[in-house]
């Protein structure tokens, strides 16, 4: 799956998210770097990740890498993690950024999850996820626009037999520059297909749209990856049912 967010606040000085647009493609891609989608535009190889990102470090055991290249007033990141059946990035094109993690005066940001789909969801039963995200800021307020984003992802099934019932949230994220928080983001009662797809779908003004769409990866479903936007923040996650308890626990 792909997805894109992508804006121009200009002077930064309104304080919605007016021009910010985004979209979400689902495609079938072949070796990671043959583009076979016209959503997909800054799709780098694997490999090049790989031996161009520094250590981020490891959020809930879920290693992540970063790379930042700044060249005159454009600025590149590439920022992910990876698991045993999936993982998930993000590239962000700045321009118009006088100094490396400066406010853009335009930002394009696409999310990306991959890996190998489990294809269908459990019959019965319940199952929670521990895991990682990363994300940019695409609000314009705050005074953040533009920054990347580290925090944990949490995924809970009550029973795989209610289609309706997973939840899905991304909880302690801070911004890579400050150690800012932000406020978690929280699904309810996301739905979930038969073919191990799920979506938030929500009614507004009459019409369905979708802020966060993910997949089951691995064997049964040992791993969840997706990507969302919503509170300003364009974002990518991946999650493992081998990592800890859920929140209150």
């Amino acid at each position: 799956m792909v997805f894109r967010a992508y804006g121009n606040i200009g002077d930064r000085a309104v304080s919605s998210l007016t021009g910010v647009s985004r979209t979400f493609s689902t495609t079938q891609l072949g070796r990671l770097g043959q583009v076979s989608h016209p959503s997909v535009t800054n799709l780098p190889r694997l490999d090049d990740i790989i031996d161009g990102t520094e250590d981020f470090g490891a959020v809930l055991f879920i290693p992540l890498a970063i790379n930042h290249d700044l060249s005159g007033s454009r600025e590149y990141t590439e920022f992910g993690g990876w698991m045993d059946h999936s993982f998930f990035f993000l590239t962000n094109d700045a321009t118009g950024v006088e100094t490396a993690g400066a406010p853009p005066d335009l930002l394009e940001t696409e999310t990306y999850v991959m890996g190998v789909p489990t294809r269908a969801r459990p019959a019965a039963g319940g199952a929670s996820w521990w895991g990682a995200m990363v994300g940019v800021d695409h609000s314009n307020e705050g005074g953040r626009y533009g920054r990347t984003i580290a925090g944990k992802a949490f995924l809970q099934v009550g029973d795989f037999s209610d289609p309706n019932s997973l939840s899905v949230q991304m909880l302690d994220m801070i911004d890579t520059t400050e150690g800012k928080p932000y406020d978690d983001i929280v699904w309810r009662e996301v739905e979930m297909d038969n073919d191990g797809h799920f979506t938030d779908r929500r009614l507004v003004d009459g019409v369905y749209i979708s802020t966060m769409r993910g997949y089951f990866y691995g064997p049964n479903g040992d791993e969840v990856g997706g990507m969302f936007f919503e509170n300003g923040i364009a974002g990518a996650f991946g999650a493992s049912r081998a990592i800890g308890a859920p929140p209150d626990e």
